[in-house]
């Protein structure tokens, strides 16, 4: 589930997530495409975790 949260670029938790419209909005973020190698999807996820760590410790640097 993490790999999945990290490739979607969310927290794990939200994989769980009920409510419609919070699901629509995450999937609209997804990126969709189907000539990417298993490294350049290594790639984009690792990305992704950079930066919501970055927007995460902005967040905990704002309190």
């Amino acid at each position: 589930m993490e790999k999945l949260a990290d490739l979607y670029g969310c927290d794990a938790y939200m994989l769980y997530e009920e409510n419609e419209s919070v699901i629509e909005d995450m999937l609209a973020t997804a990126f969709r495409v189907d000539n990417l190698s298993p490294a350049d999807m290594e790639q984009i996820a690792a990305f992704k975790r950079v930066v919501k760590n970055s927007l995460m410790m902005d967040t905990m640097l704002s309190k």
